[in-house]
């Protein structure tokens, strides 16, 4: 099973990651965070092996965060409504 969490500052865009979560097989979604700051707390105690991650969010963006947590660590899915964003995140 892979473990996820979703982190995103706006909790419809949660509720669509909880709902494809569900319905696939083999992800356990375990937590949801609309704070950087709390979901950086979590991954330091638990072991995640997938982050579906908003870029453009208050405190730390996306990008921001995935330094100060290390991302090449995980499997990242960026979640974003911003080209710009979605192209930074490919290469």
């Amino acid at each position: 099973m892979i473990k996820a969490i979703a982190i995103d500052d706006e909790p419809p865009a949660l509720k669509v990651i909880e709902t494809y979560c569900e319905a696939a097989e083999g992800i356990i979604l375990q937590r949801t965070f609309t704070r950087p700051s709390e979901a950086e707390r979590y991954i330091s105690k638990y072991p995640v092996d997938l982050i579906f991650l908003d870029i453009n969010m208050p405190q730390h963006n996306g990008f921001e965060l995935l330094d100060i947590i290390d991302g090449e660590k995980f499997i990242v899915v960026v979640v974003t409504a911003h080209l710009n964003h979605s192209i930074k995140a490919i290469k």
